[in-house]
């Protein structure tokens, strides 16, 4: 037994004329996998699950990206037998994709090159199908495996065509060699001595990510790390052997200089590009998000129930932190995705989780409002009454340190009264800036009034804040008929609240208010109408073209920035709910 042998001690499973076998590895990889779904990625896209739910489709999304995994093995086999090449004996397979060293040559390096590109094409296949699964929005259960499963394979994918590891990516490299610079073994020389520079330099930069002092920089930094200690271990275990297809014939002078070099290069380039475009950073973004129509989320009594020709899209923003050094280099030269400091998307002594809960509580508040503005403007009858919003943490430092405290609710600011955090925010927008607000507040259930100056917005043209975290306490709504809001496609936050209300309305009435057109918008709502302003509205004007929307409705605080970025669309500054449909009935 070599000093490698301990690495190849694995769990095998016969597949198509071969057997996987599952090394020591799978047991840190299984473990660090579930924890990443069940505590990390589930809390964060469906906040509404209970821990149990939550824990079970950790496992059964496991169980699947396992599935996707051996169908990326099974790629390279029914490639090889296309082909015509051997299958290996055994196919060690690792949580990042299979050995590519140990698949015998085969005969051409077109077919070489074809057998090597089977299982990333296998990959982006089942991505694919899984985006299919997660568009077709069966349930919620169903979304949240898909989506998942969606980036799992397309990671797969990308990081297997890194030239540098002994992956799927190093055997196309010694195709690339082989058929265009009748080169067949250089490559294959110079891969492992790579593959070593490229786990130290993977590992440094994990360090280097680590020692910054930013949000997730750890997290970033030992992900990063655990990544080249796997890339290490295939590379001990599996240092390759000799290989030595058939001496190709020398091509000519001119084909070389002319077709075969230029090509070589520009192939070899785009693998090599890859790599430091899948490179982790520590940045984080918004760019513009999906744009789902309104119409098929709402659901009301067929009996109230009109027919609507057009539709009514709500705009989103695509926010994430940490990013690829590619997503970066798209930052700097997109005016429509923005670099952010990750703090900003997931505030100081909070959690991602935490986030997305509240996120999800401020939509699902939203909803409610909606669904009672909506038919108070249709001519109901709706009796609301929003409760105040609820004090969760303060920034160190805000200046209501000492008067504010965690738990507080606000119910009104200036003497005019606060339901929600919707109307918190309207309130605060229309103060001036370095001014003072007195707060209606509810402690312990005793009522009390504090006056806190505010502070200036990090962003000129935004408006001045408190320097709190803050979430909706509730409402009490009693509608008149039963109306069912179920989101489609976006997991969190309250400014779908104004196409939300617009769609209740136009469901219940007998006028269209799209006329056959496709409108666009943003904007909280508020229980008694108002509209209030929302963040990334330049990245939703950018969605909304994308999607084909001819207007955009903005609330009055976002309206400039909308129109600065619209291109194709016509934005309309709305600062009620009745607002934008005297607009929108004025289009007929």
């Amino acid at each position: 037994m070599n000093r490698y042998s301990l690495l190849r001690l694995s769990l095998r499973l016969p597949l198509g004329g071969s057997v996987l076998a599952f090394n020591l590895t799978w047991l840190a990889g299984v473990a660090a996998g579930l924890w990443a779904i069940g505590a990390l990625y589930i809390p964060i896209v469906a906040a509404f699950l209970t821990p149990l739910e939550t824990w079970t489709l950790a496992l059964v999304t496991g169980f699947l990206t396992l599935v996707c995994l051996i169908g990326h093995v099974a790629g390279h086999q029914w490639a090889a037998r296309a082909v015509g090449s051997e299958l290996p004996p055994t196919i060690p397979l690792y949580p990042i994709g299979d050995a590519a060293q140990d698949w015998p040559v085969a005969p051409t390096a077109w077919r070489e090159a074809l057998a090597a590109l089977a299982g990333p094409l296998v990959s982006l296949g089942l991505a694919g199908l899984a985006y299919l699964l997660w568009n077709v929005q069966l349930h919620a259960y169903l979304n949240t495996v898909s989506l998942f499963l969606i980036l799992f394979n397309a990671g797969i994918a990308a990081l297997n065509l890194v030239p540098f590891l002994p992956l799927d990516g190093g055997r196309l490299m010694r195709a690339i060699m082989w058929g265009l610079l009748a080169r067949p073994a250089f490559w294959a020389r110079v891969e492992r001595r790579w593959g070593v520079i490229a786990v130290a330099a993977l590992s440094g930069w994990g360090v280097f990510l680590m020692s910054q002092q930013v949000r997730f920089s750890a997290a970033t930094g030992a992900g990063t790390l655990l990544l080249a200690g796997l890339i290490g271990v295939m590379l001990l275990a599996h240092p390759g052997r000799q290989w030595t297809p058939s001496e190709p014939a020398a091509p000519s002078r001119w084909s070389m200089i002319f077709i075969r070099l230029p090509l070589a290069v520009l192939l070899s380039g785009s693998l090599l590009g890859l790599t430091l475009l899948l490179t982790p950073t520590n940045n984080g973004l918004e760019a513009p998000g999906i744009a789902p129509p309104v119409e098929p989320m709402v659901v009301v009594p067929s009996a109230y129930r009109q027919p609507v020709k057009g539709s009514f899209l709500l705009t989103t923003v695509f926010s994430q932190t940490p990013i690829t050094a590619g997503q970066w280099l798209l930052g700097l030269v997109s005016p429509a995705i923005r670099l952010v400091p990750p703090e900003q998307i997931v505030p100081p002594d909070t959690t991602m989780q935490e986030v997305a809960q509240r996120n999800y509580r401020m939509l699902d508040d939203s909803q409610t409002a909606a669904a009672a503005v909506g038919l108070r403007l249709a001519g109901y009858e709706v009796d609301t009454h929003g409760l105040g919003a609820r004090v969760l943490s303060l920034l160190p430092e805000s200046l209501a340190n000492g008067l504010l405290q965690p738990g507080d609710v606000i119910v009104g600011v200036n003497g005019v009264a606060v339901e929600a955090v919707s109307a918190l925010t309207t309130q605060l927008a229309r103060q001036p800036r370095q001014s003072q607000v007195r707060l209606q507040i509810e402690r312990d259930g005793e009522p009390l009034e504090i006056t806190t100056p505010l502070m200036p917005s990090p962003e000129p043209d935004q408006p001045p804040r408190i320097g709190i975290s803050v979430e909706d306490v509730g409402f009490d709504i009693n509608l008149p008929f039963p109306v069912e809001i179920t989101p489609q496609k976006i997991i969190g936050g309250p400014s779908a609240g104004l196409m939300f209300t617009l769609t209740v309305y136009n469901l219940v009435t007998p006028e269209d208010l799209t006329g056959g057109r496709i409108i666009a918008g943003t904007g909280t709502i508020n229980l008694d109408g108002s509209v209030g302003p929302i963040g990334g509205v330049q990245q939703k004007v950018v969605g909304a073209e994308l999607a084909g929307a001819e207007y955009f409705l903005s609330p009055p605080e976002n309206y400039d920035d909308a129109a600065a970025m619209a291109r194709r669309l016509k934005v309309v500054k709305v600062a009620t709910a009745q607002e934008a449909i005297e607009f929108l009935r004025s289009l007929r």
